[in-house]
Protein backbone atom coordinates (compact mmCIF):
# COMPACT_ATOMS: atom_id res chain seq x y z
CA UNK A 1 0.00 0.00 0.00
CA UNK A 2 1.33 3.41 -0.79
CA UNK A 3 3.79 2.45 -3.42
CA UNK A 4 3.44 3.06 -6.97
CA UNK A 5 3.52 -0.29 -8.72
CA UNK A 6 4.95 0.54 -12.44
CA UNK A 7 3.92 -3.03 -14.07
CA UNK A 8 0.49 -2.91 -13.08
CA UNK A 9 -1.39 -0.75 -15.39
CA UNK A 10 -3.40 2.37 -13.84
CA UNK A 11 -7.24 3.81 -14.44
CA UNK A 12 -8.08 6.96 -15.86
CA UNK A 13 -10.72 8.54 -13.75
CA UNK A 14 -12.33 11.58 -15.02
CA UNK A 15 -12.92 14.00 -12.20
CA UNK A 16 -12.63 17.77 -11.68
CA UNK A 17 -9.94 18.24 -8.43
CA UNK A 18 -10.68 21.59 -6.41
CA UNK A 19 -8.29 23.31 -4.21
CA UNK A 20 -8.90 26.57 -2.31
CA UNK A 21 -6.85 27.93 0.63
CA UNK A 22 -7.55 30.89 3.38
CA UNK A 23 -5.74 33.70 2.24
CA UNK A 24 -3.21 35.96 4.93
CA UNK A 25 -3.42 32.76 6.78
CA UNK A 26 0.57 33.00 7.94
CA UNK A 27 -0.59 36.44 9.39
CA UNK A 28 -3.69 35.00 10.84
CA UNK A 29 -1.77 31.84 12.55
CA UNK A 30 0.39 34.87 14.84
CA UNK A 31 -2.01 36.72 15.50
CA UNK A 32 -4.85 34.32 16.84
CA UNK A 33 -2.45 31.58 17.78
CA UNK A 34 -4.32 28.44 18.76
CA UNK A 35 -7.64 30.53 18.00
CA UNK A 36 -6.97 29.76 14.31
CA UNK A 37 -8.21 26.53 14.59
CA UNK A 38 -11.82 28.17 15.80
CA UNK A 39 -11.35 30.36 12.63
CA UNK A 40 -10.37 27.60 10.07
CA UNK A 41 -13.23 25.20 11.49
CA UNK A 42 -15.76 27.63 10.87
CA UNK A 43 -14.39 28.20 7.11
CA UNK A 44 -14.32 24.59 6.48
CA UNK A 45 -17.86 23.99 7.47
CA UNK A 46 -18.78 26.62 4.73
CA UNK A 47 -16.54 24.85 2.56
CA UNK A 48 -17.82 21.30 3.66
CA UNK A 49 -21.39 22.31 3.30
CA UNK A 50 -21.49 23.68 -0.04
CA UNK A 51 -19.05 20.70 -1.29
CA UNK A 52 -21.67 18.21 -0.07
CA UNK A 53 -24.82 20.39 -1.20
CA UNK A 54 -23.09 20.04 -4.77
CA UNK A 55 -22.12 16.82 -4.64
CA UNK A 56 -18.39 16.43 -4.07
CA UNK A 57 -16.45 14.92 -1.89
CA UNK A 58 -14.01 17.30 1.07
CA UNK A 59 -11.79 14.80 0.74
CA UNK A 60 -8.80 16.16 3.28
CA UNK A 61 -7.60 19.53 4.86
CA UNK A 62 -4.54 20.13 5.63
CA UNK A 63 -3.75 23.91 8.01
CA UNK A 64 -5.26 26.38 5.63
CA UNK A 65 -6.14 24.48 2.46
CA UNK A 66 -8.87 22.18 1.21
CA UNK A 67 -8.35 19.76 -1.59
CA UNK A 68 -12.31 18.14 -3.20
CA UNK A 69 -13.06 16.23 -5.45
CA UNK A 70 -16.40 15.98 -7.76
CA UNK A 71 -16.62 12.75 -10.41
CA UNK A 72 -19.05 12.21 -12.88
CA UNK A 73 -22.08 9.52 -12.13
CA UNK A 74 -24.99 7.55 -14.43
CA UNK A 75 -27.05 10.54 -13.30
CA UNK A 76 -24.04 13.12 -14.20
CA UNK A 77 -22.56 14.14 -16.83
CA UNK A 78 -19.14 15.34 -16.86
CA UNK A 79 -20.41 18.85 -17.88
CA UNK A 80 -23.09 18.59 -14.89
CA UNK A 81 -20.22 18.05 -12.78
CA UNK A 82 -17.70 20.54 -13.51
CA UNK A 83 -20.86 23.45 -13.26
CA UNK A 84 -21.41 21.47 -9.69
CA UNK A 85 -17.87 22.15 -8.64
CA UNK A 86 -18.18 25.83 -9.57
CA UNK A 87 -21.41 26.02 -7.84
CA UNK A 88 -19.71 24.85 -4.90
CA UNK A 89 -16.91 27.66 -5.09
CA UNK A 90 -19.25 30.36 -5.81
CA UNK A 91 -21.64 29.13 -2.85
CA UNK A 92 -18.29 29.12 -0.55
CA UNK A 93 -17.41 32.98 -1.64
CA UNK A 94 -21.13 34.07 -1.06
CA UNK A 95 -21.23 32.38 2.33
CA UNK A 96 -18.11 33.36 3.64
CA UNK A 97 -18.60 37.04 2.62
CA UNK A 98 -22.39 36.76 4.27
CA UNK A 99 -21.22 35.03 7.48
CA UNK A 100 -21.57 37.03 10.58
CA UNK A 101 -19.55 34.46 13.01
CA UNK A 102 -16.94 35.05 9.72
CA UNK A 103 -16.97 38.84 10.03
CA UNK A 104 -16.86 39.03 13.59
CA UNK A 105 -13.14 37.28 13.27
CA UNK A 106 -12.43 39.29 10.69
CA UNK A 107 -13.52 42.50 12.55
CA UNK A 108 -11.13 42.01 15.98
CA UNK A 109 -8.99 44.98 16.23
CA UNK A 110 -5.68 43.15 16.66
CA UNK A 111 -6.03 41.34 12.74
CA UNK A 112 -7.17 44.76 11.49
CA UNK A 113 -4.26 46.04 13.26
CA UNK A 114 -2.07 43.29 11.44
CA UNK A 115 -3.76 43.40 8.38
CA UNK A 116 -6.08 46.89 7.26
CA UNK A 117 -9.48 46.02 6.00
CA UNK A 118 -8.64 42.44 6.62
CA UNK A 119 -11.64 39.92 5.54
CA UNK A 120 -12.00 36.35 5.23
CA UNK A 121 -11.17 35.33 1.74
CA UNK A 122 -10.18 32.64 -0.08
CA UNK A 123 -7.97 31.64 -3.21
CA UNK A 124 -9.92 28.73 -5.41
CA UNK A 125 -8.01 26.81 -8.10
CA UNK A 126 -10.18 23.67 -10.14
CA UNK A 127 -9.16 20.88 -12.50
CA UNK A 128 -10.30 18.70 -14.86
Amino acid sequence: PGKLVHSVPGEVVLAMFGFCDIRHFTSLTEVLQEKVVQLVNGIARHVHEAVKDFHGSPNKSIGDAFFIVWKPTEDRSLHQTANAALGSFIRIIREIGESPELATWAQRQDLQDRIPGYRVNMGFGLHF
